[in-house]
């Protein structure tokens, strides 16, 4: 991990020796996939490497040979007006790194609910759809209903019709059958 701060450390301080602000060299190491952590983590190493030794202690010259002093290229870290001018990008760095994951996800949400407004439309559309159908069904229904009212009334008029015509008839055809037979009684003995 060590090595690979190192190298991160090596590339924040190349990226400001080209006079790259560190809000630049942030952007430019998140395009190369690198986490914000890992980012500053090599910037605060690359300032170490950067800042000379104040007091360098003489009984240590192996501790020294193991980390060998940066290029001289890099020796000079970028200017900053302040050390406020660093915290503001860096704080601007990790705003836009969250900004984009909050698009990201506000995204995904505004995905979700035009596909949950799609779908309430094609239910809305379906109820309207079977409410038609329903009223059309109801719409033949009550009309054979008022057809066989109408047929019921007509043979209910009919029948009344038929019991008028029976009503004065009987009591004729009675008397006509009662006569028939008083004839035929005066015949059959004279056989």
């Amino acid at each position: 991990m060590f090595e690979k701060q190192g190298s991160i450390a090596q590339q924040v301080l190349s990226l400001r020796g080209r006079g790259l602000t560190d809000n630049q060299v942030i952007q430019e190491l998140q395009k190369q996939g690198m986490s914000t952590q890992q980012i500053f983590d090599a910037m605060s190493h690359a300032d170490l490497a950067a800042t000379p030794e104040q007091e360098e202690p003489m009984s240590m010259p192996n501790q020294l040979e193991a980390y060998p002093a940066p290029p001289q290229q890099y020796a000079e870290p970028a200017p900053y007006a302040s050390d406020d001018d660093r915290i503001h990008e860096i704080a601007e760095a990790i705003i836009n790194e969250k900004w984009d994951e909050v698009l990201a996800d506000i995204q995904k949400i505004v995905a979700w609910k035009d596909a949950v407004e799609n779908d309430i439309q094609q239910l809305k559309d379906e109820t309207a759809a079977i409410k038609d159908e329903f009223n059309q069904l109801r719409q033949g229904i009550l009309g054979k209903i008022t057809e066989s009212d109408a047929n019921m009334r007509d043979v209910s008029s009919e029948l009344k019709a038929v019991h008028q015509v029976f009503k004065d008839v009987i009591p004729t055809f009675t008397e006509n059958v009662a006569e028939l037979s008083r004839l035929t009684k005066k015949i059959k003995p004279n056989k």
